[in-house]
């Protein structure tokens, strides 16, 4: 009998021990999520939607740090988080951070990181299964912005606010040997743990949380650049957390992304919406008609001759004729310096320069420019060039993205044809853009540019009447599909 007992006492021990074993694998799997991905989702009880948009500036890369302009932004939006996201009212809003806590000095800005903030299932990972965002994957991202094979954009938006990372940038990009590198990586910014992450600022910002928003400091997984995929990296094969996954493209005309039915926030998307698709089309003429013979479903930004048809002059509602079949909202408005370059072969003299500069604030300009547009000279400046340069300048004029770079430029060649087309520089290099996105230059930049005009051009989104809830805020690469609806079928 104590024999029996004994082996019933050690058959128990191991049910128990089973037990507790199978809780930690339970654990495990419940942070590493469930094969079957229905076992984490909540799909869609009505029939599944795709959304359509229509771009006429296709997608050069997927990369955060080589997008240049709103379309592409507007994709990455979807694909990648960063620790803050933009509510509708353009304000910071928890993402990959569920939270963060800022010294009484306004200097330190510490986040706390989800544990559900999955990266994409891909082959970036041996397993193929995403693993949760980190404190190391947010210091990579950042060190990655200030390194010389990278644009400069990301690094210019955040080299002033962040302790030592202009230093670090300056160090990156010019630095040849390694016995000159100093810097290992940015003293401003600390993965204290897992799960913590610290900023420590030159000077108290209080928009800084807002600048984590940006596409440009998405997080992606450090090995999306570790072994054969180190050359190629994001630029075909994107990895974020964001609330879709990348899923095809078709050569430069399509590129489609599928619902992350595992993302821990499924009410940032409508519950019917499943897939979207970005088309790309040459002209805006054929994005239009795409738009009206139901191809795609929306326009998130239309260019300038699509605004001067559909736009009513006020900017508030459509032209007569459109307002049954379509809705439009605003997305933000973006701005362009007009400025005189000094460092310029042409050498063009003040008398020669003048005359334009006076023709570009005419009526004859002004009048055929669309209503989304405002070209506002600064005349006195301009009759003031002679304490800019005794010399010779040029001018340059740049758009935020190419449908405004080409307009304006006919504009101003029609215009410059009675004088000297040498005497203008339109801006198509896309690598050059950022000069002209701000109203102020840097100090060093300022000696090299005098603004004297400001091309303001206010951004909308136009959709088929179908469809409603879009939301934007301000920022023209942002737009919400929580609140979207269809209210019935669309063209097949």
């Amino acid at each position: 009998m104590r024999l029996s007992a004994y082996i019933t006492l050690f058959i128990s021990f191991l049910l128990l021990l089973g037990a507790c074993s199978s809780t930690e694998v339970v654990e495990v799997r419940e942070r590493a999520r469930s094969i079957d991905p229905t076992a984490d989702a909540v799909l869609p009880q009505d029939e599944p939607l795709r959304i359509r948009f229509g771009e006429t500036e296709k997608l050069r890369s997927f990369d955060p740090l080589f997008i240049h302009n709103s379309s592409s932004k507007r994709v990455a939006q979807f694909i990648y988080e960063g620790l803050t996201r933009l509510d509708e009212n353009g304000n910071a809003a928890p993402a990959i951070a569920s939270s963060w806590e800022v010294s009484s000095d306004s200097l330190t800005y510490t986040f706390t990181l989800r544990r559900d903030a999955f990266f994409h299932d891909t082959a970036a990972f041996s397993s193929g299964r995403g693993r949760p965002a980190n404190a190391e994957d947010v210091v990579f991202v950042f060190n990655r912005m200030a390194a010389f094979e990278v644009p400069d954009h990301a690094g210019r938006l955040f080299a002033d606010h962040i302790r030592g990372f202009e230093a670090f940038m300056v160090q990156e990009r010019n630095s040849y040997y390694e016995q000159d590198l100093v810097f290992e990586e940015i003293t401003g910014i600390e993965a204290v743990d897992e799960r913590t992450v610290r900023f420590t600022l030159n000077a108290p910002y209080s928009g800084f949380a807002e600048l984590l928003a940006s596409p440009y400091a998405s997080v992606y997984p450090r090995e999306a650049f570790e072994g054969s995929r180190s050359r190629t990296g994001l630029h075909s094969s994107p990895v974020g957390t964001g609330p879709f996954s990348f899923s095809n493209t078709s050569a430069d005309t399509l590129v489609t992304l599928e619902r992350n039915f595992s993302h821990y926030d499924q009410n940032l998307v409508a519950e019917r919406v499943t897939s979207l698709e970005f088309r790309y089309f040459r002209s805006e003429s054929s994005l239009f008609t795409a738009l009206s013979t139901g191809e795609i479903d929306i326009i998130p930004q239309i260019g300038p001759q699509t605004a001067k048809i559909v736009l009513n002059e006020d900017l508030d509602g459509l032209s007569p004729g459109y307002i049954e079949d379509y809705r439009h909202i605003p997305t933000g408005t973006e701005h362009a310096a007009v400025s005189l370059v000094t460092t310029n072969f042409d050498r063009i003299s003040e008398d020669r320069m003048r005359p334009v500069l006076m023709s570009l604030s005419g009526d004859e300009y002004i009048n055929k420019l669309p209503h989304s547009v405002q070209f506002i000279m600064d005349t006195e400046e301009a009759e003031q060039t002679e304490e800019f340069t005794p010399e010779a300048f040029t001018l340059r004029i740049g758009a935020p993205d190419d449908a405004y770079v080409t307009y304006l430029a006919g504009l101003h060649a029609n215009i410059l044809d009675a004088y000297d087309p040498s005497i203008f520089l339109s801006n198509f290099s896309n690598r050059d853009l950022h000069l002209f996105w701000s109203n102020s230059f840097s100090e060093t930049d300022s000696r090299k540019h005098q603004q004297i005009a400001d091309v303001r051009i206010s951004n909308f989104a136009l959709y088929r009447s179908t469809l409603s809830g879009l939301i934007g805020n301000g920022h023209p690469w942002w737009i919400s599909l929580s609140g979207l609806n269809i209210s019935d079928e669309r063209p097949s």
